[in-house]
């Protein structure tokens, strides 16, 4: 049996009133690889404080049986760093990325039985994502916070979800879990439609039974045909009104049943808002956005970009990668520009075409109005119906009384997914987006790709959400030390793309060298081969030997 590491029993905390968690028991064993996920607020972080010791629970105990190393998130404060990792070697804690790779050094060198890790994707990038998953796949076991779905599915085996404090244990990684709730999702529809269907016929049955009732009590005068013979019917054996009682108790036992139906709740219903995109008068002409020969550097600093030319086709999903630094954030900035004539035209061109309105998607969030709901924010510039706009909202978990929130009191996610209300509602026809799922969570994350991906517009974005990107993008530009290059497909497949060109060329390369040295093999095999010409002969038979070994 598996070493048990830790253990939480009868935890409950809450905040002002209202309690986050209330979880009966909780168990790590050694070898256990957990994804901990949840809506934001859902009290995630709270519960890796709780099981790290560095936060009291109101009710419960936490019993821990090795060591514990706590990765919080960026932004909380800083634990002990040891030596940094040598892969993790930074020169300095000026950016997000560089920040969170010291934390994780820190985290990671201390060698512990159990480690507790609280969004380490945050603000790494491509390669940064890539070195985390590869240390994580040596750490035996963990409880990891992540609304990265990739590294949950690539590293957990079972996933904890949060939900109104509740903590729900699933067997496998990221999609299991997501596979076993929309099987729970079905098996809840069913239940419910079964459940109706059995009251109705119940009501049915008694409303009927009551008419019967009624029928035997009335006057013949008052009665149809058939309600007279059945009285004269029931009459002939016995007393109207011993007829009457036991109908009408009949009838109250068939209510009987109704009240002790087991209530099934109707299960959420996947939103839909069909928005009319007409309105945004989308342009007409084949290509959106058109760069020729854009460079850019700061200050006169390394060009960022290097006579850089592109295309971003009309109607498409296109992702924009590049490593952190690598001018991504630049090229959106530029286009942007171009819109009011801002780029200087001495760095390139970059042309709209007729009728392009963009949306530009960033993270400072001023354009929305602290003191105005958030309804009145989203109508705010709308070219779409208030009906439909409501629709839009509650697409992206704005319910109810929500909708009459003031903006000023919204959280950071909450206000990003505001932001994209108002995009999705605006004339805008053509969306830049960057980083657009940082500080979202997983239900945001999925309703936002839900919404991008029956976009009908342009997108032209940038993420390092692997998951995320590879279900929007249709097109990718990968801008590398400062060159842009295109290709038809998201990152995966360009990935594969690539294995499987190295693949042939490797392939290529192995029969010529393969060819030549059979080749030299069949002469120096000859007779009368002069000595001079034989040693040069076996140097170079060597010599591609040694490179096919390594291939």
């Amino acid at each position: 049996m598996a070493k048990i590491l830790l253990r939480a029993e009868h935890l409950k905390k809450s905040y002002g009133g209202k309690t986050i968690l209330e979880i009966p028991e909780l168990c790590v064993y050694e070898g256990d690889r957990i994804g901990l996920v949840g809506a934001n607020g859902s009290g995630k972080t709270t519960l890796l404080q709780i099981l790290a010791g560095c936060l009291e629970p109101d009710e419960g105990a936490v019993e821990r049986f090795s060591s514990t190393a706590y990765l919080r998130q960026l932004g909380g404060p800083e634990e002990e760093q040891e030596e940094p990792l040598n892969e993790w070697r930074t020169k300095g804690l000026h950016s997000g990325g560089e920040k969170t790779r010291q934390r994780i050094s820190g985290a990671l060198g201390k060698k512990a039985a159990l480690l507790l890790a609280d969004e380490p994707t945050a603000n790494l990038d491509e390669d940064g994502v890539h070195l985390l998953m590869k240390r994580l796949s040596a750490v035996k076991t963990f409880l990891l916070v992540s609304h990265d779905r990739a590294v949950l599915d690539r590293l957990c085996r079972h996933i904890f979800e949060l939900q109104e404090g509740i903590l729900t244990v699933y067997e496998g990684n990221f999609s299991s879990y997501k596979q076993q709730k929309e099987e729970k999702r079905r098996r809840q529809q069913q239940e419910y439609e079964r459940y109706t269907e059995e009251k109705r016929r119940l009501e049915r049955i008694f409303e009927d039974k009551q008419r019967r009732a009624s029928a035997v009590a009335r006057p013949s005068g008052s009665m149809s045909p058939r309600e007279a013979h059945l009285r004269d019917f029931l009459s002939a054996h016995r007393s109207t009104d011993t007829t009457q009682r036991a109908i009408a108790r009949s009838a109250q036992n068939v209510k009987k049943r109704i009240d002790h139906l087991e209530v099934k709740e109707k299960p959420r219903e996947p939103l839909s808002a069909r928005f009319d995109f007409s309105l945004t008068k989308p342009p007409v002409s084949r290509i959106a956005i058109e760069g020729q020969d854009i460079s850019f550097s700061y200050s006169g600093g390394p060009l960022l970009l290097s006579h850089v030319s592109f295309q971003i086709p009309t109607g498409r999903r296109t992702q924009l990668w590049g490593r952190n630094s690598s001018g991504k954030t630049t090229l959106l900035n530029q286009i942007a520009a171009s819109e009011k004539k801002l780029q200087n035209r001495e760095t390139g061109r970059i042309r709209l075409a007729p009728g392009v309105k963009l949306g530009y998607f960033f993270q400072d969030f001023t354009n929305l109005q602290a003191e105005k709901t958030v309804l009145e924010n989203a109508m705010e510039g709308a070219v779409q119906r208030e009906e439909t706009v409501r629709s839009l909202l509650a697409r992206l978990l704005f319910r109810g009384d929500e909708l009459r929130k003031p903006a000023g009191v919204l959280s950071g996610g909450e206000r990003i997914r505001l932001g994209f209300a108002k995009l999705f509602a605006s004339d805008a026809n053509v969306l830049l987006l960057d980083e657009p799922t940082n500080y979202l969570d997983l239900p945001s994350i999925e309703a936002l790709q839900s919404m991008l991906t029956e976009y009908e517009g342009t997108v032209l974005f940038v993420s390092h959400d692997r998951a995320f990107s590879d279900a929007l993008a249709q097109n990718l530009l990968r801008l590398e030390k400062g060159n842009l290059s295109a290709f038809e497909g998201n990152l995966t497949e360009y990935e594969a793309w690539e294995r499987e060109r190295h693949s042939r060329k490797t392939g290529d390369e192995k029969r010529i060298l393969e060819l030549r040295i059979a080749e030299i093999t069949g002469r120096l095999a000859a007779k009368g081969l002069p000595p001079e010409e034989k040693e040069k002969l076996e140097k170079e038979y060597f010599g591609l030997a040694a490179k096919l070994r390594q291939i």
